[in-house]
């Protein structure tokens, strides 16, 4: 309670007096002077926070703790050990963003952009393990010790360096660097005009190869436009941001990179993958989605069939939108078989296991994708729906509830804890989380989990006042049928459901993967209604 809170913005509302109410049922003229309830528990509870760490926990990359004296949780990074220092691989390579010492600050983009290229080139050798942008660029802008940022991430290895860009001249320095020491293993200064900018991206990944002792594949064709790359990376950094906002602002420049540059394969790649995710969110539907993101990522694969992202997408596209279950395996493999290190490859290949409940072949992939990506939220919220498919609500809600710090803005996990909640039958607690959620992207799923909640509860009158809502919502945009289902499938409405799987089934929804494994549908498994819509999915 005291994290959902914090994380909330209630937290000047826990106390002493208010947990002994709520948690421990004392009445309304309960003294904590006199009934030292809250201060026992709450010593009970720093005592196993600090087992915790100290053993299973001790690789958890954000520690919660409750300071002496106070009931309010604390988040950071977890520090690593002083002792015994952790035997670091140096065949395991950070490459942290490059520092942007231009004159012009809106250049973050393009010193971006070449942190990205370079990681792109060093996932693709066999002999590394590469940690991934999302947890790498937790630490933009911080100014840690190399050696405790290789000790978080698990590497060996720190690539660090800067970019200047004055006009059409550049400079660019890259240090190499033992992180278990902290010594400089090798450096380099690079010089070049802007045109030359994708020989020298090539340059500086040979040289860090050799460094390494490593080879490095050969350089995907470059584009012939240096304003389309520029229009590219401006992209990847919209891309990044994970929004629906940013999304569409990234869609515009790879659209324009493309108009300038229509034989550069990486853009196709990139609008394949933002349309992909707005259709798995349910901003635009799904067969709008599927068809933009299949034909630009068909045109990528064509330009450049080495691209891993690329034939990762297409792989996602066939398994989780059309159920072609062993196509998607195919593409996912060969994506890997192309760069070894490829998160994003492991993340979609995760959850198509998941959706087949090849659970054990799906918590591998989890956990090597976690080990090169351990700071990413998305693959964090992946690993709780493992245990939630797996009806182990417990273990998915202590991960959601850890996923929070990482990923302060993001309302999917409070969404996610609500699920958990309801299964559980503790729906006044799955209420009280998501009932807190504002309104926005996200809105309608936090309808549809509210009014799962308030029916599993017995509010029916609650719950058809979020399926009417959601109704008008639908009135004026596309609103998935997941967010209704839910609600029938709390209010045990299995005809409404399955109207609604049929509809879903027609218009391809990629929400439907998951009926196979989604606990909720427990009741329904015999039902030769769903019997056959599995066997249609290819699911049986």
């Amino acid at each position: 309670m005291t994290v959902e809170r914090t994380l909330a913005g209630d937290k000047q509302d826990i106390s002493e007096y208010s947990l002994g109410r709520e948690v421990f049922d004392r009445k309304r003229n309960y003294d904590p002077r006199i009934d030292s309830i809250v201060r026992v528990e709450a010593r009970r509870l720093r005592n196993k926070l600090n087992q915790y760490y100290g053993d299973g926990g001790a690789r958890d990359p954000v520690v919660i703790e409750f300071p002496q004296g106070s009931y309010v949780p604390g988040f950071r990074y977890a520090a690593p050990a002083a002792s015994p220092a952790p035997e670091l691989n140096p065949r395991t390579v950070a490459v942290l963003p490059f520092l942007n010492i231009s004159t012009d600050p809106d250049q973050d983009y393009f010193c971006d952009g070449i942190t990205e290229e370079i990681l792109d080139a060093l996932t693709g050798v066999p002999e590394l393990n590469v940690v991934a942008r999302t947890s790498v660029f937790h630490f933009k802008g911080a100014s840690a010790d190399v050696r405790e940022i290789g000790a978080l991430l698990g590497a060996g290895t720190v690539i660090e360096g800067s970019v200047r860009k004055a006009d059409q001249s550049l400079r660019i320095s890259v240090n190499l660097i033992d992180a278990s020491t902290g010594l400089m293993r090798w450096s380099g200064n690079f010089d070049r005009e802007l045109a030359d900018i994708f020989t020298l991206q090539s340059e500086i990944a040979r040289a860090i190869a050799e460094a390494l002792r490593v080879t490095i594949s050969p350089a995907h064709p470059p584009p012939r436009n240096v304003e389309a790359y520029s229009f590219y990376l401006k992209g990847r950094y919209y891309w990044n941001q994970q929004s629906q906002a940013g999304i569409q602002r990234a869609l515009q420049q790879f659209t324009r990179a493309i108009a300038l540059n229509p034989d550069y394969a990486p853009p196709y790649a990139a609008l394949a993958d933002a349309y992909g995710h707005l259709a798995t969110w349910g901003a635009v539907p799904p067969g709008e989605g599927a068809a933009r993101a299949r034909e630009a990522v068909l045109t990528a694969l064509r330009l450049d069939d080495r691209l891993a992202d690329a034939s990762a997408t297409l792989g996602g596209i066939l398994a989780l939108f059309e159920w072609r279950w062993a196509e998607g395996e195919t593409l996912f493999r060969r994506a890997l078989e192309l760069q070894p290190s490829n998160v994003h490859a492991m993340e979609i290949f995760a959850m198509a296991l998941l959706c087949q409940a090849r659970f054990e072949e799906g918590r591998a992939m989890i956990e090597k994708a976690q080990q090169l990506d351990p700071l990413s939220s998305r693959g964090t919220r992946v690993k709780a729906l493992l245990h939630y498919y797996r009806h182990q609500y417990d273990e998915a809600i202590v991960i959601l509830q850890r996923n929070a710090p990482l990923d302060a803005t993001s309302h999917e996990d409070q969404v996610m804890i609500g699920w958990n909640y309801t299964r559980q039958d503790r729906c006044d607690q799955a209420i009280a989380v998501l009932e807190k959620l504002p309104e926005g992207p996200f809105l309608p799923m936090k309808l549809g989990g509210l009014g799962e909640a308030y029916a599993c509860a017995g509010r029916r009158e609650e719950a058809q006042a979020a399926l009417r809502e959601l109704n008008a919502l639908a009135s004026t945009q596309y609103i998935p049928l997941r967010s209704f289902v839910h609600i029938y499938a709390g209010l045990g409405d299995w005809d409404r459901v399955f109207s609604d799987f049929e509809k879903s089934f027609e218009e391809h929804a990629p929400w439907l993967s998951t009926v196979m494994v989604d606990p909720r549908y427990d009741a329904i498994r015999n039902d030769p209604r769903f019997v056959d819509l599995l066997r249609r999915m290819g699911l049986q």
